[in-house]
């Protein structure tokens, strides 16, 4: 949270921050997917998240209320267990994605 308020977020070297605009290429680093690619920088990273690890309570304990929601594309949507929760932190962004209640994929921006 610190970070990416901060607009500092690193991961494995590369500095994600949307201001980063170089184009479309993507590296892949271990389970990290970085996309617009350029030296050490890039416009934004997703990853994976351990299987019912983080919770969507957690999420909100941390980031709070003050977030934007899509539902699933792809559950038939019964309540607002599944979908992405996106929060704008600084000059940054990040976004879980949540399948029953819990997060499984993460964007930051």
């Amino acid at each position: 949270y610190n970070a990416l308020k901060a607009g500092n977020v690193t991961f494995n070297g590369i500095k994600v921050n949307n201001q980063y605009q170089n184009g479309t290429s993507t590296k892949k680093v271990y389970d990290q997917t970085f996309n617009q690619v350029k030296g050490n920088t890039a416009a934004m990273i997703n990853f994976k998240v351990a299987p019912k690890k983080v919770s969507l309570e957690q999420v909100k304990d941390v980031y709070g209320a003050h977030y934007q929601y899509q539902p699933s594309l792809t559950e038939k949507q019964t309540d607002e267990t599944n979908g992405l929760y996106g929060y704008t932190v600084g000059k940054g962004h990040i976004t879980f994605h949540v399948t029953n209640g819990y997060v499984d994929h993460v964007a930051v921006s």
